[in-house]
């Protein structure tokens, strides 16, 4: 556990880094698909909506990407 500016962190346990990666996979693959559909799309206000969802999905990917980036130098550079 380490703790900074009075708050503990708890490494992840493989468990948890299991269903980020999954998490990363599919947040990935909506965006992948909202931008394909947007370009696809012939009606300009279904090209806004999707290209907005593709956004939020590319957000929702980096802030799983910063929470491995935290955590990372929690993990044991050995096994235990």
């Amino acid at each position: 556990m380490k703790c900074e500016g009075g708050i503990c962190v708890k490494p992840l346990t493989t468990k948890e880094l299991g269903y980020i990666a999954d998490m990363l996979s599919n947040e990935d693959l909506l965006a992948k698909r909202c931008v394909t559909l947007a370009n696809q799309s012939q009606t300009p206000e279904v090209k806004i909506m999707c290209n907005q969802v593709a956004s939020q999905h590319v957000q929702n990917y980096n802030q799983l990407q910063e929470l491995l980036q935290q955590h990372a130098n929690l993990a044991p550079t050995q096994a235990q």
